[in-house]
């Protein structure tokens, strides 16, 4: 609550209750023949189940604890071992691919290196990235 405006603090201790907040979203259909009980199964489809909770807040702790323990920051110059040292900057801490499976852990960083290209860094140890 520290972080929140004090003219909202009364907007969090009243909507935002329990572990992560309310997690209410509010949609509105309008169109002719809508099939309403269709359009809420398929709304319900996609909510987290409880039985897929503990592996959220595996996942949510473990990326709150990457980003706690990083030794680089957003905008830090960095070099990273390619072929040789590569000179770049530090452009997300906790990246991860849109398509890589949920198994794969977070890289801790991304990098944009002074060629252009992005990567991102496997590792956060001396072997894979240094500071400039």
């Amino acid at each position: 609550q520290d972080q929140i405006p004090e003219k909202w603090a009364h907007v969090q201790a009243e909507e935002f209750q329990g572990e992560f907040g309310d997690r209410r979203q509010e949609l509105v259909f309008i169109g002719p023949d809508m099939d309403k009980e269709a359009i809420k199964a398929a709304l319900d489809h996609c909510l987290v189940r409880e039985e897929h909770m503990d592996e959220f807040r595996a996942r949510l702790q473990a990326a709150i604890d990457l980003e706690a323990h990083a030794r680089f920051g957003v905008g830090e110059a960095v070099v990273c071992m390619l072929s040789d040292w590569e000179p770049g900057t530090v452009v997300e801490v906790g990246y991860r691919e849109p398509d890589w499976p949920l198994s794969k852990p977070d890289a801790p960083y991304q990098v944009q290196l002074d060629t252009g290209a992005l990567i991102w860094v496997p590792e956060d140890t001396q072997d894979y990235i240094r500071a400039r």
